[in-house]
């Protein structure tokens, strides 16, 4: 159990973090572990691939609280997790009054990743991963993915040439959201938008735009057996020039 822990807007003081380990084998996992009343995030995956997170329970957490970091993170397994109770880091006065075009927002000292004022449960800045069987209450959204362009932060001189908005979709299935967009009347459980950069590539200094404007450059989703319920207005949003496959493969 790790319980008071992180420091709120200090990049890397996180409760359980893998950070920069590269492409690791299925032995390097965060498994049945209590995060509460965290001041910074709660599980977070940082230039780390091939690496599991079973079966843990995050609550009570300022900003987003299952965290892909810079976009680099691939084939790691999310399976079997819950979120509840996230707290928005420095909440905004205006979301774009309802707009479908949301508002930009910068990296500043009270907020230095500025989608935590848009907080999440499972925050996903690259598609090539597996979701399966996670929970997620609150929140702007249950689960989102950002257009990320480029990779971000301390990955990005490694990565110069990757572009995590290429990604399909590795596998989301059986995951359930609820009571979420409470801050946004389009706010979905599931929730496919907005657009993360640096214009300064590396440079930790953020910007982000909170709408469905954005337009991911390739990559299908297919999310099967998703149940979303207690949302504001839809279950699940996803970016133009994109959509939902048939509901028959949905089951």
């Amino acid at each position: 159990m790790a319980y008071r822990m992180g420091q709120e807007n200090v990049m890397g003081r996180y409760p359980l973090h893998f950070h920069m380990m590269g492409k690791v084998n299925g032995d390097s996992f965060f498994e049945d572990c209590l995060v509460q009343h965290s001041y910074f995030r709660a599980y977070t995956v940082h230039g780390t691939s091939n690496s599991r997170v079973s079966r843990n329970v995050a609550y009570d957490i300022s900003g987003s609280a299952y965290y892909l970091e810079d976009g680099n993170e691939r084939d790691n397994l999310f399976d079997f997790n819950l979120a509840a109770f996230i707290l928005i880091i420095d909440q905004l006065n205006d979301y774009g009054g309802g707009g479908q075009g949301g508002v930009r927002i910068h990296t500043q000292p009270s907020r230095i990743v500025p989608t935590d004022a848009t907080a999440v449960g499972f925050y996903c800045t690259n598609a090539k991963n597996r979701w399966i069987g996670n929970s997620a209450s609150g929140g702007f959204s249950g689960f989102h993915f950002p257009r990320v362009p480029y990779v971000l932060g301390d990955s990005y001189a490694q990565n110069k040439d990757y572009h995590p908005d290429e990604e399909e979709l590795g596998e989301f299935d059986s995951n359930t959201a609820h009571s979420s967009g409470r801050l946004w009347s389009r706010g979905g459980c599931m929730y496919v938008g907005g657009e993360l950069w640096e214009d300064n590539k590396g440079s930790h200094d953020y910007s982000y735009v909170s709408g469905r404007t954005s337009t991911r450059k390739g990559g299908r989703f297919f999310m099967t057996n998703t149940k979303a319920q207690g949302y504001k207005e839809e279950g699940s949003l996803l970016s133009r020039a994109w959509r939902f496959p048939d509901p028959a493969l949905w089951s």
